[in-house]
């Protein structure tokens, strides 16, 4: 049994949680380990964007590339990213799923939600129950 406990409300946290389930608080560090790969990637990838341009200014014996009309490399500059953005849809679709398919919603969250918010284009429209409907909620 899991006996850690919010450090913001005290309320006992589910063995997985990133969140406090009862005040929202986020209780877990990211680890250190995935901030380190990331900055190596991003490191990596700026100084391979600086090399190519420091290297590619300064050659003034070769003229450059003419790709204008090459239907081969529209097509691999379209399939590629495509192809990537599947992947991604498809990888986090159970992700997705919990948040937005109800019979996946928790019991707790459908019986007594804390507000209801509706998205709209550029807005956000959020909708609380009133002061007796929380304080109903309390009490049971």
């Amino acid at each position: 049994m899991n006996t850690e406990l919010c450090p913001r409300c005290g309320e006992p946290l589910p063995a997985t949680a990133n969140f406090c389930p009862n005040c929202g608080t986020p209780v877990s560090i990211p680890v250190a380990a995935e901030r380190r790969i990331v900055t190596v990637v991003f490191v990596g990838t700026q100084a391979a964007l600086g090399y190519v341009l420091w290297t590619s200014a300064h050659n003034d014996n070769e003229k450059a590339w003419f790709t204008h009309g090459s239907h081969n490399l529209e097509v691999i500059w379209s399939v590629v990213p495509s192809v990537i953005l599947l992947f991604l849809a498809l990888y986090q679709m159970d992700v997705w799923m919990r948040f937005r398919v109800k019979t996946f919603f928790p019991e707790g969250v459908i019986e007594a939600p804390v507000a209801e918010v509706t998205a709209r284009q550029f807005e956000w429209r959020i909708r609380y129950p009133s002061v007796q409907r929380m304080q109903s909620w309390k009490t049971n």
